[in-house]
């Protein structure tokens, strides 16, 4: 699956946040936690930087990390490709992986997903 550059961006600037990994993150949250690592990093760039420092001297502990942050940034921002069915999100690409979106958790069915999702982001 092809991830776009803003995703990219928000995965390394979640993974360097002092987001715990145990907690349950909701979108609001996850905004949060990743306009302050892109803060405090210095933007895109410094997320970058910062994230591969880690790496260099962590890599047992990095890379858990970035995966996990990975996983909850393709949760929380669902690919514009995506079609809510009220159960699980279908991604219309075969080999991408089904994920449950926030709406269906919710028990809720939306209207105009991923349109009006995508629209208040």
């Amino acid at each position: 699956m092809s991830r776009n550059i803003l995703d990219l961006a928000r995965t390394r600037a979640l993974a360097l946040s002092t987001a715990s990994a145990r907690e349950q993150l909701d979108r609001a949250t996850a905004d949060t936690v990743i306009r302050r690592a892109m803060r405090s990093h210095g933007g895109v760039q410094g997320c970058t930087t910062a994230l591969a420092q880690q790496y260099r001297e962590h890599p047992e502990l990095t890379a858990p990390r970035v995966r996990w942050a990975s996983q909850r940034i393709a949760a929380l921002y669902p690919p514009a490709n995506a079609t809510c069915t009220g159960r699980t999100l279908h991604l219309r690409t075969a080999a991408a992986p089904q994920v449950m979106c926030d709406c269906c958790r919710r028990g809720q069915t939306p209207t105009g997903w991923p349109t009006a999702q995508r629209a208040a982001a």
